[in-house]
């Protein structure tokens, strides 16, 4: 467990009690220590004494974040108000305020198609080292590029995957540091078996002592260390870039998490090929992304019928037999057994 921050305002107990019980529960450490410590440090600047707060000090505090973006607020806000009420729980009278409306998502994720996930791949398995370098990751990209595909797990995710995690007899990876703070496991089918597998059998000729150790990471640098996630973004640009797909910087894309949102639009389009109706696939596909709610998988199910449009043809002729199905169930409801023989 993260160590807990020092508060010294009058809340400061409040606060590291609230802090502890949060880790406990599984929300990000990050998050709260930013939106904390900034709040701990305004309550001394205003000289606030006292253990309860009113509508008139959440407003001025209101006022410290205006500048930030919408969606910064939302978070900060929110991690206020479940303080608010944690003090309130605790028999102090706090004003608790509503929440602001939650920003719309106006991000559009950049999605790969087939053709350009084989030249990506194409391109890693082809890295040759031009010098010596040893922190060099490009030994980890073509098995790391390939696992993020296969099972849309977060670059973040991946690096944290430790060599005990991966258990080949049951065909999953277990996942333990998420972005949401839920342990989950992650499929492996036969091909991403062997691709792991070979990658392995590579790495431990490496000439460091340990590498096989449960304990110790699965993707490392020519160190035996864990690469940083931004080495990997770097060599990730320069791989798309060989690829000839167009980069265009910033958070415009395309970049490395987009293989995410390509895993599961492209695990989306499988699913309706094989018959499946879309919607029927958000409580499966939420469950291979780790969301927390089926509502966020759902961007994914726009995207896909903006890509594809001709599958909303496919997906209602899959749905028009269920619907016969459901108005059969219902008018049989009110006919005996002989008159339902008439209309099968």
């Amino acid at each position: 467990m993260n160590k807990a921050i020092d508060f010294k305002s009058v809340l400061a107990p409040y606060l590291s009690a609230f802090v502890r019980e949060h880790l406990m529960k599984g929300y990000k450490y990050a998050a709260l220590q930013s939106c904390l410590r900034t709040f701990d440090n305004y309550l001394i600047e205003i000289e606030h004494t006292n253990t309860y707060f009113m509508k008139s000090d959440f407003d001025k505090w209101c006022e410290t974040i205006s500048g930030h973006q919408s969606a910064t607020i939302y978070s900060e806000v929110s991690i206020l108000v479940r303080f608010l009420r944690y003090m309130c729980l605790l028999g102090h009278e706090c004003y608790i305020p509503r929440l602001p409306k939650k920003p719309l998502r106006d991000f559009v994720p950049y999605i790969y198609s087939r053709e350009e996930m084989a030249m990506i791949f194409n391109v890693a398995d082809s890295l040759r080292m031009k010098r010596k370098f040893h922190k060099s990751i490009m030994m980890i990209m073509p098995a790391l590029l390939r696992l993020l595909y296969s099972t849309a797990i977060r670059i973040g995710e991946a690096l944290s995957i430790k060599n005990r995690d991966i258990d080949f007899k049951r065909h999953v990876i277990m996942l333990n540091e998420t972005k949401n703070g839920c342990q989950r496991l992650a499929p492996l089918n036969n091909t991403m078996e062997e691709v792991l597998k070979q990658y392995i059998m590579y790495r431990n000729r490496m000439p460091i002592t340990g590498l096989e150790n449960p304990d110790r990471p699965l993707f490392v640098s020519g160190i035996g260390k864990s690469p940083a996630q931004c080495t990997v973004y770097e060599n990730f640009h320069h791989i798309i870039k060989q690829a000839g797909i167009l980069y265009k910087g910033g958070h415009k894309g395309p970049n490395i998490h987009g293989i995410r949102h390509t895993s599961c639009v492209h695990a989306m389009l499988k699913m309706i090929y094989q018959g499946k109706d879309m919607y029927c696939c958000l409580p499966v596909l939420s469950a291979f992304m780790g969301h927390k709610h089926v509502i966020d998988t759902e961007i994914y199910l726009h995207l896909t019928k903006e890509m594809y449009p001709e599958l909303i043809k496919m997906d209602q002729s899959v749905t028009s037999s269920i619907s016969k199905i459901i108005t059969r169930a219902i008018i049989t409801e009110n006919i005996n057994d002989n008159d339902y023989e008439s209309i099968k």
